[in-house]
């Protein structure tokens, strides 16, 4: 009782330091933008006369939480990039630690499919409540709350006392995680030096690896000894360790999110994108240009108006497509990365936890093979080879003889390097696919249509954990029947 006590209070007050760190950043944060409105410009050269007493508009600039005036020094591009890699990481943390806390908190299938259903229940309702947000209210304004949300919930997690209250806290935290995810690639996206959207874009996807990498690792060092012990709410369990350790860098995410200007840079009327050299950034761009009056303020977009657009025939073609892959690629991708340590235990592979590392790691190709290739041979082509090739993966994962343990493991590593280069691939195609003006919704809406593959993934894995071929199998067809989708997909731009 003692141990649990010092344990509960420890947590709480954690929690509460976070919390309280996170808050003093954003009101220190406001300093600065409170000061500028008194400037027309800043560490700019000299604007004309004319301009000198131009009033400060708003830029939107695909922002609608941009600062009111150019801000007096931005951050590095690599911090701001390193912020948003982090907060990846941090979601796939979130995300993938539910497979190593199902089984040492439930042995009831039924429980473990809860655990595992949670989190992307609550991604369902978080990401399509946040797209219309980024796009109305700010991207940085959404991926901040979303990721506080998900990490106090993270947090509690370890403290939950049964069943109940620790699915409803995985909900929670899975609402966080699904909420970050449109303002996420949204900033990416509008962060990224001209002509290095696909690149940009395919390294902050590639940071889910470190995340996988990171859950698997503490797995393996702190639940690898116990993993013949009985599932137990215990106070003394080492799952809830795990969790809360798990928390620290969703912590350290969303302390950087809050202390970091992520709002992209509006560029000057005279600059156009064919007088910037694609390895100039943006924020070298504005720098060697003369200051000049800045554009008026842009309508500000209500949801209404996003609805519309969104609605118009040529980002409903794109929609649609997309929607499919989507939930191909979620149904296959997260199901297997779910439930991976349980398959791999029912096949009788000996330390699983070790496995699971090795599966993360196997991200690896697929991220590298991504980040070189994405613009050389295409978006939709990297998409649809990789997606095909994890469909067979997965198809020969259920039919490898299970005595070789090297042959299931073989199989397990190349659906997660394949699977990962399709998800890199997707992402860029995604964002591509539609205007600034309503990207953030229509992430939302194909996070949407795959969040309910990945909830449906979990109950027949759940229901199939015990007859892994046929689990495949099904794996395998609905992954084939998603990439289908990307043949119909028009990309926008010249890398198709």
């Amino acid at each position: 009782e003692r141990r649990a006590a010092r344990f509960a209070a420890t947590a709480s007050k954690t929690t509460a330091i976070w919390i309280v760190a996170i808050e003093l950043v954003g009101l220190l944060q406001q300093q600065p933008r409170i000061r500028s409105l008194s400037r027309s410009t800043v560490h700019m050269r000299a604007a004309p006369e004319d301009a000198a007493t131009h009033p400060v508009d708003e830029i939107r600039s695909g922002q609608h939480d941009a600062l009111l005036t150019r801000p007096e020094r931005r951050p590095p591009l690599s911090l701001v990039y390193g912020t948003l890699c982090l907060a990846n990481a941090a979601e796939a943390v979130e995300v993938l630690s539910a497979g190593s806390i199902l089984q040492r908190a439930s042995d009831d299938p039924a429980g473990q499919t809860a655990i595992a259903a949670g989190v992307f229940v609550g991604m369902l309702f978080g990401g399509f409540a946040s797209g219309a947000v980024a796009d109305t209210v700010g991207r940085a304004y959404a991926l901040r709350w979303a990721l506080t949300l998900a990490f106090v919930a993270a947090a509690s997690a370890a403290l939950a006392p049964n069943l109940p209250s620790l699915v409803i806290l995985r909900v929670l935290a899975g609402t966080g995680v699904g909420a970050a995810t449109p303002p996420l690639f949204a900033l990416a996206t509008e962060n990224a030096p001209v002509g290095r959207t696909g690149p940009a874009i395919t390294i902050v996807a590639s940071f889910w690896m470190v995340g996988a990498v990171i859950a698997a690792a503490l797995a393996l060092l702190m639940l690898g000894s116990s993993a013949d012990a009985p599932p137990s709410f215990g106070w003394s369990e080492p799952w809830r360790g795990f969790a809360l350790t798990c928390s620290v860098v969703p912590a350290i995410s969303t302390t950087l999110a809050w202390a970091v200007n992520l709002t992209p840079p509006s560029l000057p009327q005279e600059i156009s994108p064919q007088e910037i050299s694609p390895s100039t950034s943006l924020n070298d761009s504005i720098a060697d240009q003369p200051t000049s009056p800045l554009p008026p303020a842009a309508e500000p977009m209500t949801l209404r108006r996003v609805l519309t657009t969104l609605s118009a025939p040529a980002e409903r073609a794109a929609l649609l497509p997309l929607c499919l892959v989507w939930a191909g690629l979620n149904f296959g991708s997260y199901g297997l990365s779910t439930w991976i340590t349980t398959l791999l235990t029912h096949a009788g592979v000996h330390d699983p936890y070790l496995v699971a590392l090795l599966y993360a790691v196997a991200m690896l190709p697929g991220n590298l093979l991504s980040v070189f290739c994405i613009d050389s041979i295409g978006r939709r082509t990297l998409l649809v080879s990789s997606m095909v090739a994890a469909s067979l993966a997965a198809l020969a994962l259920g039919a490898v003889d299970t005595s070789s343990s090297e042959m299931v493991i073989a199989a397990a590593c190349i659906f997660s390097a394949t699977s990962t280069a399709s998800w890199n691939a997707l992402d860029v195609l995604s964002t591509e696919a539609f205007g600034v003006e309503v990207r953030a919704t229509a992430l939302a809406v194909l996070a949407a249509s795959g969040r309910l593959a990945s909830v449906a993934a979990q109950f027949v894995n759940g229901s199939l954990s015990h007859d892994e071929p046929t689990l495949l199998a099904i794996t395998s067809t609905v992954m084939a029947v998603g990439c289908i989708g990307a043949l119909f997909v028009k990309p926008r731009h010249t890398h198709t």
